[in-house]
């Protein structure tokens, strides 16, 4: 009968296939039973599919409790292309991320458009390393991809966020709240600690935090991975000025500090480069 054509290649009996499922675990993707089918975001009859066969019966299930749907690894195809080894994408590979990249510009943006035509929101995983203001650069121009999203309602989550290492999440997520966006920020926990300090977590957020922001903490994705802390009780208040950062030299290099005044706080985050991974955070309460 023949492949459909959501996962048809440049020839129907080339489908497209990928060693994701075993890369994102680290196992040998060589293998042969780590090839699996997977879709085709540059082919138009794929896109329509997922649409109308996957999102839309979600959305039209009118849950009393439905106020969104997510999307883990909007940007991973992409790059999975190269790094797990999608096949059968035609052209050279310079080539193939450009059409791919386009690919998921289009689908993604008419995902959006479709759930906020329902007063739903899409929350995006983004990887954290890329999709920003700032790249313009190779087969992927970002910087036109986020600007069309904005158009629409949705929600950009931020995973395997850490307060000691918060570039380039931080000067990012600013320019995202500045532009009205809402932003998801999702720490990782150690496991087996009782009463974990997220100082430095919280700083990040409070920096960059703007209306439609949310902070999360967990030790993983299941029910028991989650749990009430005390920091979430604390009173910080309202900010009265926009993110602050000051150049410094620390120890040869040039460190940075961001900070930002609250109605009953003040936040800061100290680093000793901009690509640190040993920032500190403080809240410091304001005695009334």
């Amino acid at each position: 009968e023949g492949l459909p054509e959501c996962v048809r290649g440049d020839r129907e009996e080339h489908p497209l296939y990928s060693d994701t499922f075993c890369g994102q675990v680290l196992a040998n993707a060589s293998l042969e039973r780590c090839r699996s089918l997977y879709w085709n975001f540059a082919n138009q009859e794929s896109r329509n599919y997922i649409l109308s066969s996957v999102v839309a019966p979600i959305i039209d299930s009118q849950q009393p409790f439905l106020d969104g749907v997510f999307f883990d690894g909007v940007d991973f195809a992409e790059f999975s292309a190269f790094r797990f080894n999608i096949t059968n994408i035609p052209g050279s590979p310079s080539e193939q991320g450009k059409v791919y990249w386009e690919g998921i510009t289009k689908w993604t943006t008419k995902a959006v458009s479709l759930l906020s035509s329902k007063k739903l929101k899409a929350m995006l995983s983004i990887g954290q390393n890329s999709l920003n203001f700032f790249h313009t650069e190779g087969s992927k121009d970002e910087n036109r991809f986020m600007k069309q999203l904005t158009r629409g309602g949705w929600v950009r989550y931020y995973e395997f966020v850490r307060g000691e290492n918060p570039f380039p999440v931080l000067p990012n997520i600013i320019r995202e709240g500045e532009l009205g966006m809402s932003v998801v920020i999702h720490v990782y926990l150690e496991r087996n600690v009782s009463a974990p300090d997220l100082t430095d977590h919280i700083a990040l957020f409070l920096i960059a935090r703007e209306e439609g922001f949310y902070f999360m903490a967990s030790t993983g994705w299941l029910d028991a991975d989650w749990t009430w802390h005390a920091q979430y009780d604390l009173e910080y208040g309202q900010p009265v000025e926009k993110p602050q950062k000051i150049f410094h030299n620390e120890s040869g290099s040039q460190g940075i500090t961001y900070s930002r005044r609250y109605t009953k706080c003040n936040v800061s985050l100290k680093c000793s480069s901009i690509d640190s991974d040993d920032c500190k955070g403080a809240i410091d309460f304001l005695d009334f």
